[in-house]
């Protein structure tokens, strides 16, 4: 099992960073522009209390068009006042499990990346931590450049 953590303090109101970390354009400008994850229309608009309610399949696509995986995205929660916990399977992963949450924090907000992964293919295991936890980083990068006065 594979286990990861990120955390990052933001100069912006909690309702700023949760509207567009949590919507799917927001996750797609995170990821951009190595991964980008395709979705319907209107997902993720809406609070969920429903343990393991299926979502939606999202393709994963490097470079924005090369498919590389293909995901069944679940939630046990998700709070658009700034928490989710995701229980998501794909062709990779037989577990993917992310929380992510933000808190108001003195002069702005913290988010905080908490990951465990489960490969189909053990053996992965050190190239997934590796490339998993470099896009998290880039991630995390992308909102303190967008966010935070520098």
């Amino acid at each position: 099992m594979i286990k990861l953590s990120f955390e990052s303090k933001f100069d912006v109101e909690k309702k700023v960073l949760v509207d567009h970390s949590f919507s799917m354009k927001g996750v797609n400008s995170e990821l951009f522009p190595w991964l980008r994850l395709t979705y319907p229309p209107d997902v993720l608009t809406e609070n969920v209390e429903a343990p393991g309610r299926f979502f939606f399949h999202s393709w994963v696509l490097f470079l924005g068009f090369i498919p590389i995986d293909y995901y069944s995205f679940y939630f046990t929660s998700y709070n658009i006042d700034g928490h989710f916990s995701e229980n998501s399977s794909s062709l990779t992963y037989k577990k993917w499990c992310h929380i992510r949450e933000v808190s108001e924090a003195e002069g702005g907000c913290t988010l905080k990346d908490e990951l465990e992964i489960k490969p189909h293919l053990i053996f992965l295991s050190p190239l997934i931590r590796f490339f998993v936890r470099r896009l998290f980083i880039h991630r995390h990068r992308v909102l303190e450049k967008k966010f935070n006065k520098i």
